[in-house]
């Protein structure tokens, strides 16, 4: 029985190959030339997709390239500005501490000539208060012995004994 099955009818061979052959020429003479156009077509789509796949794989390379040197670009530039702005920083730093120690400087310069004057005028009214109390001491004092004639008769005796002894060894 699995015999009968591979079994080789001729006629059947016959009539197989005969409408194989009517069908190749059929579709030669109608659809072969057109099925050839459209595989060509497809053949040159795939070959221009792939030149413009290639064309975009180059593209993307370059501009990769690019952006990674403008990256580094950018990354040398904002180093430089961060390396110039804290080299301003510290000049403004040193700068309004110089600004800051001749400030103080001149406030205790100020503060030195302005303790110096009021020790000066504290000092001259100190003295103007001390010859104020003499003053009236001695006259108090010269009240009291000049009180009687005879102690005024003899002070200035004694006063001008010593004027003239005092202008007459300079004449």
């Amino acid at each position: 029985m699995l015999l009968e099955l591979f079994k080789i009818m001729f006629g059947l061979f016959f009539w197989q190959t005969v409408i194989l052959l009517v069908v190749m020429f059929l579709l030669r003479k109608y659809a072969w030339s057109t099925i050839l156009q459209v595989i060509e077509k497809q053949e040159e789509a795939y070959l221009q997709a792939d030149k413009q796949a290639k064309e975009v794989r180059k593209i993307t390379s370059k501009l990769q390239e690019q952006s990674e040197q403008i990256l580094k670009r950018a990354n040398t530039r904002r180093e430089c500005i961060l390396k110039n702005a804290i080299a301003t920083k510290k000049a403004i730093l040193e700068e309004a501490k110089i600004e800051a120690i001749q400030a103080k400087e001149l406030l205790l310069t100020n503060a030195q000539k302005t303790i110096a004057k009021e020790k000066e005028a504290s000092l001259v009214a100190l003295k103007q208060q001390i010859a104020l109390l003499v003053i009236q001491a001695t006259e108090k004092l010269l009240e009291r012995e000049l009180s009687e004639k005879n102690k005024q008769d003899a002070l200035l005796k004694m006063l001008i004994a010593k004027a003239d002894t005092k202008y007459s060894t300079t004449a």
